[in-house]
């Protein structure tokens, strides 16, 4: 988390979509969430009942490459690559999108080989997180509710690392906050997962970040731009929260089955 260009390049290359069906595995990768928005747009197109002909569905298709030009995001050069890619993908162009899956997963690349696609700058560290950002609102721009980031075992990789890495950790954790305060990352939720012993021993270290988030409320719907979310204090109360997860789960576990179960036992079961 010290190193901005390694997390863009982490999110990027595990994007992931919501499934079509329960019987596909979404692909990991921007490159794939881009091709199967293309891909699931074209086959909701060609089922509409005024798009009853190969050329009603090609313009419209067109009409939607064309418009990705406008999408608001921030950064001229990432609109730019988005726009080519998908303009690639509906050519069946491979060299094309190879180059700009390269560039939109955070790989450099010689800025001649991409000058022709408008890309003018290179992933880099000192632009990580406006790519980042401009990722976030790509999603949005594309129609989704959002996009939900998760770092796991945050606390073991910064008592890992150099005093000068885990400064850097931290000040990227609170540019995060500060974004997210701001609403600069629409739609993002991003969960960095740290024990008690984190926010006694690290977080005091740097006084701008110890002061977001010792804020005296933790995150509700009272107070959804906190950003420390308790789990010792959270909106629903310990045995209904472990109850309504229990009903999520029975969910999942029909869908895995195709079955339906008795409810009334079921619920009965999660609360013993």
């Amino acid at each position: 988390y010290d190193d901005p260009l390694k997390v863009y390049q982490s999110v990027a290359r595990n994007l992931q979509a919501p499934p079509r069906d329960d019987a596909s595995e979404p692909e990991r990768g921007i490159d794939e969430f881009l091709k199967g928005h293309y891909y699931g747009l074209s086959e909701r197109i060609a089922a509409a009942p005024e798009d009853s002909n190969a050329e009603a569905v090609a313009a419209r298709l067109q009409a939607f490459v064309q418009s990705l030009a406008r999408i608001k995001v921030e950064n001229p050069s990432y609109r730019n690559a988005v726009q080519r890619f998908v303009s690639a993908v509906q050519a069946s162009d491979e060299p094309a999108q190879g180059l700009l899956a390269s560039w939109l997963s955070g790989d450099a690349l010689e800025r001649g080989e991409l000058k022709s696609f408008g890309i003018i700058e290179a992933p880099a560290q000192h632009n990580a997180f406006r790519m980042l950002r401009n990722l976030c609102q790509l999603v949005r721009e594309l129609g989704y509710q959002g996009l939900v980031l998760l770092f796991d075992e945050g606390q073991r990789m910064v008592s890992m690392m150099s005093a000068r890495s885990q400064k850097y950790a931290c000040e990227n954790l609170l540019s995060v906050i500060n974004h997210c305060g701001d609403e600069d990352l629409p739609g993002a939720l991003f969960v960095y997962s740290v024990t008690p012993d984190f926010l006694e021993n690290v977080v005091p270290r740097y006084a701008a970040l110890h002061q977001r988030l010792e804020a005296p409320s933790v995150f509700s719907e009272r107070n959804p731009f906190s950003p420390r979310i308790d789990l010792d204090e959270l909106d629903l109360p310990g045995e209904e929260l472990l109850g309504a997860m229990g009903g999520k789960i029975l969910e999942v576990f029909e869908v895995y089955k195709g079955r339906s179960f008795d409810r009334d036992l079921q619920m009965q079961n999660i609360r013993t």
